[in-house]
């Protein structure tokens, strides 16, 4: 270990290589544990030429501590390896000269509160950043936010994600919503100008930091919403705070009768599954949830169907553009920012689409050519 405290303390450190054959991973991907600390911390970081990698840090207990958690270790190793292949991609695609890693807390014990979760903050998350010295930069994602990055940021100094006031870009929510919100409305443009006053009917699934503010904007631009999530409690403030919205049951809501024009899928499920694949009724999926997909077939399917599928990593860009901004030598720039979402992620966006439209081929092979495009240019073809 790099940081003499990390070991100092006993903490366990392992390369986990039979993940990495297992789940055939371009990378490395690393285990932590601290004595005393009722979680694991995981890193996968895919191999590449930039000088370092990045991406968020997900947490969340394990079932049934949290009956919304991860459903075992296993599951969360997966999610770790996917990704941090994703954010390749996402960094890729919007020119980020970064590679791509993910960062997983499982918590074996209760951390969502009290001193366990302090001590994950502030022991073993940052000491497991500073083994990477500088290779990896990583923060705000499901269960990690300004907070927790200000924790440990007095530990080490790869983390962003700080609030404002400390000179940092802040939550990046509003700004991944902004970029999902004007995709939509490009969507909107192109396919229905003439539709219903140019207003449309739209499921959101999940209604967390970004899948609420996804439901503000579109409910400020008069759209019909359907939601749904997995928290009761988060059902009840979606109601209170915003009058005509219609509630659902999560696991149906992708299912709802024709005339939803766009499934928003805003959580933490893969979407897009051998199950599911045949029962979406909407004309397009437009979501900010990572891992969408991960079977080009089922995406040939959805095509065939005649459902755009939007690729998430695309489409989903606004927060890791706002995060990575913190790292540049001027730091972040509001404005700045704004324009690179406007750029990179609404108007790329659009131009996926038209070219779906003119030539017939699917998004995601679109973005794929995109991707490869760019690791040829920088040198990040993996082998």
């Amino acid at each position: 270990m790099n940081d003499p405290l990390y070991r100092l303390l006993g903490a366990y450190h392992e390369r986990l290589f039979d993940y990495e054959r297992g789940l055939d991973f371009p990378g490395e991907i690393h285990l932590f544990r601290h004595p005393g600390i009722p979680a694991d911390v995981l890193f996968a970081c895919v191999k590449t030429a930039f000088a370092s990698s990045t991406g968020g840090t997900h947490c969340d207990e394990l079932r049934p501590l949290n009956p919304h958690g991860w459903a075992s270790f296993d599951e969360a190793m997966e999610k770790v390896a996917h990704k941090a292949l994703a954010m390749r991609q996402k960094n890729l695609i919007h020119g980020l000269p970064y590679g791509g890693s993910k960062g997983v807390i499982v918590g074996r014990g209760p951390i969502a509160a009290g001193k366990n979760r302090l001590r994950v903050f502030l022991e073993i998350w940052p000491h497991a950043i500073n083994f990477f010295n500088g290779k990896l930069y990583t923060g705000a994602d499901v269960g990690v936010g300004e907070p927790e990055a200000l924790l440990a940021r007095g530990r080490t100094p790869w983390v962003f994600g700080l609030p404002k006031n400390f000179g940092g870009s802040g939550d990046p929510s509003e700004n991944t919503a902004y970029g999902l919100v004007g995709v939509i409305d490009a969507y909107r443009d192109l396919f229905h100008l003439f539709h219903a006053g140019g207003k449309l009917t739209v499921a959101i699934k999940g209604v967390g930091k970004v899948g609420k503010e996804v439901l503000r904007l579109l409910h400020e631009r008069g759209d019909r919403i359907f939601f749904a999530d997995v928290l009761p409690d988060a059902i009840e403030k979606i109601q209170r705070e915003f009058s005509g919205v219609t509630p659902c049951v999560p696991h149906a809501i992708h299912k709802l009768p024709r005339g939803v024009d766009v499934f928003v899928p805003c959580d933490k499920d893969v979407a897009v599954t051998s199950e599911t694949v045949d029962e979406f009724a909407c004309k397009a999926i437009i979501g900010a949830a990572n891992d969408q997909c991960r079977d080009p077939a089922l995406e040939e399917r959805l095509h065939e169907r005649g459902i755009l599928h939007m690729t998430d990593f695309l489409v989903n860009g606004g927060g890791v553009i706002t995060i990575t901004s913190e790292l540049g030598s001027s730091g972040y720039d509001e404005a700045a920012v704004k324009a690179k979402i406007d750029e990179s992620v609404i108007e790329q966006s659009r131009a996926v689409m038209q070219e779906s439209l003119e030539t017939g081929l699917a998004p995601y092979k679109i973005c794929a050519r995109l991707v490869q495009e760019e690791a040829e240019r920088t040198g990040n073809v993996l082998s």
